[in-house]
């Protein structure tokens, strides 16, 4: 990789060659910065190589870098942390409890058929049942799920 810039990359993409097989971190800001609508929310599970199955966050996100005064942000760990793997169920351990999360209604925390981002935070970063005490157990790693925004109680999902 020639530059220092920052990208997304695929897991299944040699890190050497991010620039030909990533998404460039600062064309993304901009497209996001282009989206009309009332609010945007970015969730991001990174950095884990499928190689390694952990590896460091390079870059440290942050909304007001991001020009999205409306957003929220939520990402799988902390920029000085491991995000890992969960090989048994084939999904990044972030991705795993977030789709747990909503699927099962368990990050419902307050059982009003409405999960808001603030809650599907709160469940997937419980230090007793969530990302932070799994990585720990299967990985021996921490990791500390982070969000961001003032749309914390805006609802994700809503159930009949």
């Amino acid at each position: 990789m020639q530059s220092k810039k920052g990208f997304l990359v695929p897991v299944d993409t040699d890190p050497q060659y991010a620039e030909l097989g990533g998404y460039s971190t600062e064309i993304m800001v901009k497209n996001l910065a282009k989206v009309t609508a009332r609010t945007r929310t970015i969730i991001l599970d990174c950095c884990f190589s499928g190689a390694k199955r952990v590896s460091p966050m390079k870059q440290h996100w942050q909304l007001d870098r991001m020009n999205l005064p409306d957003g929220v942000l939520m990402t799988s760990s902390k920029g000085s942390q491991y995000s890992s793997w969960y090989t048994q169920k084939q999904h990044g351990l972030f991705t795993y409890f977030f789709l747990k999360g909503i699927h099962s209604k368990a990050a419902d925390l307050n059982n009003d058929n409405q999960i808001s981002m603030q809650e599907l935070f709160w469940y997937v970063s419980d230090r007793a049942n969530g990302v932070p005490f799994y990585s720990m157990k299967l990985n021996h790693v921490e990791q500390t799920p982070t969000i961001s925004g003032k749309s914390l109680g805006r609802i994700l999902v809503s159930f009949d």
